[in-house]
């Protein structure tokens, strides 16, 4: 009896390791232990508080940041709604509602436009 509860604790622990090591990969390249988010856009502005949140976050990493438009982005994660602004270029065609990818690692990557509805598993 012993023996079998050792071989189901093993059993257990190796199944959690396996789905542990499995994360989402968008699109066939984006994965989300890089940082890569399905997200919406909700606001594109240049204004004077979207422009102090994203030199808080980027402004030292961005070069020519204001050139461009800042854009942000919300998604949900662990029943929380997060957002990341990112700059675009000025001529764009995001609109608001926009389904994205966005990595929210990194202040230079900017947004993808979603194509896919599904990640894919992939291992590490």
């Amino acid at each position: 009896m012993k023996h079998s509860s050792i071989r189901i604790g093993t059993l257990l622990l190796a199944l959690g390791l396996c789905a542990c090591a499995a994360t989402p990969v968008y699109e066939g390249r984006l994965r989300w232990s890089d940082g890569w988010r399905e997200g919406v856009v909700d606001k594109i502005e240049q204004s004077d508080q979207i422009e102090r949140t994203y030199l808080l976050s980027c402004g030292s990493r961005s070069s020519k940041s204001f050139e461009k438009k800042l854009v942000q982005i919300h998604w949900n994660q662990v029943g929380r709604q997060r957002k990341w602004i990112v700059a675009i270029p000025k001529d764009s065609t995001l609109s608001l509602g926009d389904p994205v990818f966005v990595n929210v690692m990194s202040c230079t990557e900017g947004v993808v436009v979603r194509t896919a509805t599904k990640p894919s598993r992939q291992k590490n």
